[in-house]
């Protein structure tokens, strides 16, 4: 039972600081971006010189995006993994039994299905 509650715990924690730190809004942010690139690449409008400018200033703010992404899920993954090491150092639980229960296609099933459902309730009316 322990295993099930460190196994939820990790996965909340990981999608309420997924949710903190912007990473929907700067996943958004990015195909916003590319969609906007390749509207300049169809464009007939722009010359070659500029679609190489906008292009390449596109790309500076893709590889931040993606530098902060990155940076943005590695804090979301390694808080509440740290929380859980330390639980397992002071022997409060073990994380072994932890990565068991996260690995199992039954917690994968379950947890995926009720993160859908929280997140995006389709049986919440649309206003």
């Amino acid at each position: 039972m322990i295993s099930w509650i460190g196994a939820t715990f990790l996965v909340v924690c990981f999608i309420i600081l997924m949710q903190r730190l912007g990473m929907i809004k700067n996943s958004h942010k990015v195909v916003t971006i590319a969609r906007n690139s390749l509207s300049v690449i169809k464009s007939s409008e722009l010359s070659d010189e500029d679609k190489e400018q906008v292009l390449q200033k596109e790309a500076g703010r893709l590889l931040w995006l993606f530098l902060v992404l990155a940076g943005s899920g590695a804090a979301a993954l390694l808080i509440p993994l740290l929380i859980l090491w330390l639980g397992d150092q002071l022997e409060i639980i073990s994380l072994q039994p932890i990565f068991t229960t996260l690995m199992s296609p039954l917690f994968i099933g379950v947890s995926t299905v009720l993160t859908i459902l929280i997140l995006w309730n389709p049986f919440k009316k649309r206003k």
